[in-house]
């Protein structure tokens, strides 16, 4: 009959003292016949009540591990050293880019915060300032046209008439260049403009009876005296006839 050794179930040779196997010695007490081999878990461990079962049989693996693992095993005993290792390549955005779904993040910073609610105010605030500029400019061009196509009666004696029908027509007769503006302050048409002599002019519109007439005029920076203005001065505007 063939002996074992207890602690690792190899065979024994008859008077062998040392395991042949695991290296440890061996008594008559620790020598088993092979009709009474103890069982052995995967890890070379005795099962049942076999004297020993206590022990494991060392193994490869298990030989090459630390006391400190031994007692306290990590997260990462047992797994590839590779496969423990972060791809130093890898890029959660493009991975998420490859795979067709957004990537999404739940960190957050203050200077979000403040854009998320400056970005839209100052939104809101250019599109104010854009739609009052347009109302402006709509509503300076609309004074203007009213000043421009507007007339006046001049009292001439019946079957007189004068050439231009309007202020627009009557500058644009007498003066070689002028320009039309409105104000906003004081709510009033002006116009500016060189005669063919060379005289500057300098032109503010207003109402008077409900007609629209020329309320202050100066030539060469000289004010014009305002009975004279109507009268003598735009009457002769409106009897110019284009060259």
């Amino acid at each position: 009959m063939k002996n074992v050794c207890s602690h690792c179930g190899a065979v024994i040779e008859n008077g062998s003292k040392i395991c042949t196997n695991c290296g440890r010695m061996v008594s008559g007490a620790d020598i088993q016949g092979k009709g009474q081999e103890r069982q052995f878990s995967s890890f070379g461990g005795a099962q049942g009540n076999v004297p020993g079962a206590g022990n494991r049989a060392r193994t490869t693996y298990a030989a090459q591990r630390s006391a400190k693992q031994m007692k306290a095993p990590t997260q990462n005993y047992g797994q590839n050293a590779k496969r423990r290792q972060i791809d130093p390549g890898y890029d959660p955005v493009k991975q998420a880019a490859k795979q067709k779904v957004p990537f999404v993040t739940n960190e957050t910073s203050g200077k979000e915060k403040n854009r998320s609610t400056v970005r839209p105010l100052l939104a809101a605030l250019v599109k104010v300032a854009l739609a009052a500029a347009v109302l402006y400019i709509a509503f300076a061009f609309v004074m203007v046209m009213l000043v421009r196509t507007a007339g006046y009666d001049f009292k001439l004696a019946e079957g007189v008439a004068l050439p231009c029908d309007s202020y627009g027509e009557a500058f644009d007769n007498y003066f070689e260049d002028g320009k039309w503006r409105y104000s906003l302050k004081g709510n009033k048409v002006t116009f500016t403009g060189t005669d063919k002599d060379g005289k500057e002019y300098d032109i503010t519109f207003g109402k008077k009876d409900g007609k629209t007439v020329v309320k202050r005029m100066l030539i060469d920076k000289k004010l014009i005296s305002e009975d004279k203005i109507m009268d003598i001065y735009v009457m002769g505007m409106f009897m110019s006839e284009k060259t």
